[in-house]
């Protein structure tokens, strides 16, 4: 009898750690479709980047954890940073050889979040610090590198969680750097346009 006792109550506990298990997992799924429908909404909201960026990086920092992130955009032959968030990660303005430039390619076909990503020609792209780990994604707009997402994490989360929380923002960083380029664009038309009618 007791031994029956002893295995009943060993079940209760598995499957009451299941449903807790199950609960946590459903929270946790809750808490990042609502993250994911705020980040859009931001995204959607502002055309310039560094608007909808300081909002979204705040929310990151308070729900997720993550101590910084930087934008940068990707030129020809440069690379320049567009936002960063808590002075944490330095701006950067970087002249990229051909040789860069093929290896920052090969490095986005993947189109997937890497940790601590940096290789020796890339060293000035990518940031590294020894006490936390840095996921960085490419934003691909029209199947063409138009910049990388950078996110500080503490050192103590293991790498395949980073991975699961960052690669859902690359899609709505891309639209937003997307944004900010067209953006760019219609004020250097207006302001050629005045400047042609100003003569």
């Amino acid at each position: 009898m007791a031994r029956l006792v002893d295995r009943q109550t060993l079940s209760e506990r598995h499957y009451r750690s299941r449903i807790l298990a199950s609960a946590k997992d459903l929270s946790e799924s809750a808490v990042m479709n609502s993250l994911q429908l705020f980040v859009w909404r931001e995204v959607c909201r502002h055309l310039e980047l560094r608007e909808s960026a300081a909002t979204i990086a705040a929310l990151l920092h308070r729900e997720l954890g993550v101590q910084a992130l930087r934008i940068d955009r990707v030129h020809t032959d440069s690379v320049d940073t567009l936002y960063s968030s808590h002075g944490f990660l330095p701006s950067i303005v970087v002249n990229c050889d051909a040789a860069v430039r093929r290896e920052l390619l090969q490095w986005s076909r993947g189109q997937a979040v890497q940790v601590n990503a940096s290789s020796r020609r890339l060293s000035g792209l990518f940031p590294s610090y020894p006490d936390y780990r840095i996921a960085s994604g490419p934003l691909i707009v029209d199947q063409t590198l138009q910049g990388v997402l950078h996110l500080v994490w503490p050192g103590d989360i293991d790498e395949a969680s980073i991975v699961a929380r960052s690669q859902w923002l690359l899609e709505p960083f891309a639209a937003a750097i997307a944004n900010d380029h067209r953006l760019a664009q219609l004020n250097a038309m207006r302001e050629a346009a005045e400047a042609e009618r100003s003569r």
